[in-house]
């Protein structure tokens, strides 16, 4: 696809076009890219929590009414404490 950065781990086609109204959207295709996934962590034991958080932040990407359901990130929970 035109536009997609060649690191992306996960890419999520929806059923609509983009711009359409949200609720009518939902996912058509997931392409996930293995290889960007494995070069993004240091060794096999991270390999599925990486799996996990790409999609998950690929899905809140797509569906940001999703975000609020999202595993809290370490840097998040820091941020917060801060305010």
């Amino acid at each position: 696809a035109d536009g997609v950065d060649p690191r992306a781990c996960v890419l999520i086609e929806t059923t609509e076009p983009p711009g359409s109204p949200r609720a009518m959207q939902q996912v058509r295709r997931m392409f996930f890219y293995q290889r960007n996934t494995e070069r993004a962590v240091d060794d096999a034991a991270a390999l599925a929590d990486e799996v996990f958080l790409v999609l998950e932040e690929e899905l809140c990407a797509t569906f940001p009414e999703l975000a609020e359901y999202a595993t809290p990130r370490p840097d998040d929970e820091e941020e917060h404490d801060e305010h």
